[in-house]
């Protein structure tokens, strides 16, 4: 019998454009403010770049990312969908959509659940990235 695959597709800048989604979010919420242009984007944490530019920015932009539906309102990267329910088909293979925890995580993996593509969410933690938090613990 032979075993199944089991992919792994991470969700932010695979799936989804985090980073132009950021953006626009940021420059709608908080327009008179300085802004990271996207070109000019660098690391894994927005917080800290932003902290960069000036100190408060670091929770403003944070307050973006951690709203309800930012991640339900991601653009996702062209193509990126259809690979992912192709690959679903496919026989003996098992999608997951991975993404790493924020702090405040509480309006992303529920809302998205991966209904859409027919695949389970699985949270993920990359401490050697340093990202905005890490819940720590089993995936789910």
């Amino acid at each position: 019998m032979a075993r199944s695959v089991r992919v792994l597709v991470d969700m932010d800048g695979v799936l989804t454009d985090f980073e132009a989604g950021l953006l626009r979010g940021f420059r709608r919420r908080f327009p008179e403010e300085p802004h990271v242009p996207l070109e000019q984007r660098r690391g894994f944490l927005a917080r800290e770049q932003y902290r960069a530019l000036r100190p408060d920015l670091a929770d403003k932009v944070a307050s973006v990312y951690e709203a309800p539906g930012f991640f339900l309102d991601l653009e996702p990267i062209p193509g990126a969908l259809d690979a992912v329910r192709e690959m679903n088909d496919l026989p003996d293979t098992e999608v997951f959509i991975c993404t790493s925890p924020l702090l405040k995580y509480d309006h992303c993996v529920v809302p998205l659940g991966g209904a859409a593509l027919g695949a389970p969410v699985r949270r993920t933690n990359y401490p050697d990235k340093g990202q905005d938090g890490g819940l720590g613990g089993p995936a789910h």
